[in-house]
């Protein structure tokens, strides 16, 4: 976990200082506009995603995300929900790149950050504000 977190703030400290750097292959992703756009405090959650649900209402897709996959309790289970103003970004090297609620699958590993309310229950439900796909 502490890797992942180390990774995405080098991630975003690299973007920040070469933001005109390398594009990347154009026909895979774009590099982000604003890569300062991630909250600028911890994620709420890092881990596995175990389940994906179409949404409803506005949602666009609905992630169960795992911190220890197959821990019965004990350990961070979310329900997140993916709306149209959810940054979606996926880390190619050292960039943050743009990314889409299709890209989210069961088996990816992700970073969430949450705004807004949080139901306390087991898992925990919340609305994403940025989510990041690990390399």
């Amino acid at each position: 976990m502490r890797y992942l977190r180390v990774v995405l703030m080098a991630s975003l400290a690299l973007a920040l200082a070469v933001s005109c750097g390398s594009v990347g292959d154009p026909s895979d992703h774009t590099p982000t506009e604003d890569p300062s756009s991630l909250p600028q405090r911890d994620f709420d959650i890092q881990g596995t995603i175990t389940k994906v649900d179409p949404g409803s209402g506005g949602a666009l897709v609905r992630i169960l995300v795992e911190e220890q996959p197959g821990d019965r309790s004990g350990t961070l289970k979310d329900v997140v929900t993916v709306t149209a103003e959810t940054r979606i970004y996926r880390e190619k090297g050292e960039q943050l790149l743009n990314a889409g609620a299709g890209e989210l699958r069961k088996g990816t590993v992700v970073a969430a950050w949450y705004e807004g309310a949080v139901m306390e229950s087991y898992p925990r439900q919340a609305t994403a504000v940025a989510i990041v796909i690990a390399e």
